[in-house]
């Protein structure tokens, strides 16, 4: 069986809002913060989960197409939020097999994205 006709299973996904505070005390900025187990993703299809569900949030569509876009049964137009926002901070490969993870970012890897994060985004 190919990767192209493998089923996605999102394992887990959890939201949770954060605020981060400027060293200057005065300023802070709201995110998001989602974390999404999966065993694969396909192109673009985070941005679309993230864009359906900002969608739904927006009153744009309604709440039952997310309920139906995540049941499978149907091939549905979702809205892409865009790139710029979204921040992959943490990479991990599940071994099914051995039902553990068996290889994580690396922790220079990890600290220079942390160091771009601080840098540019907040």
């Amino acid at each position: 069986r190919s990767i192209v006709d493998s089923k996605r299973v999102v394992y887990r996904c959890h939201a949770e809002p954060i605020t981060l505070h400027f060293d200057d005390g005065n300023a802070s900025a709201s995110f998001v913060k989602i974390e999404i187990c999966a065993n694969s993703f396909m192109l673009h299809q985070i941005r679309k989960m993230i864009g359906t569900c900002l969608a739904v949030l927006h009153g744009s569509i309604p709440e039952l197409y997310l309920d139906m876009a995540l049941q499978g049964d149907y091939r549905l137009p979702c809205p892409l939020a865009p790139g710029s926002g979204l921040i992959l901070t943490n990479m991990s490969l599940w071994d099914e097999r051995k039902e553990r993870f068996k290889a994580e970012v690396p922790e220079d890897v990890a600290e220079k994205s942390l160091e771009y994060k601080q840098r540019v985004v907040y």
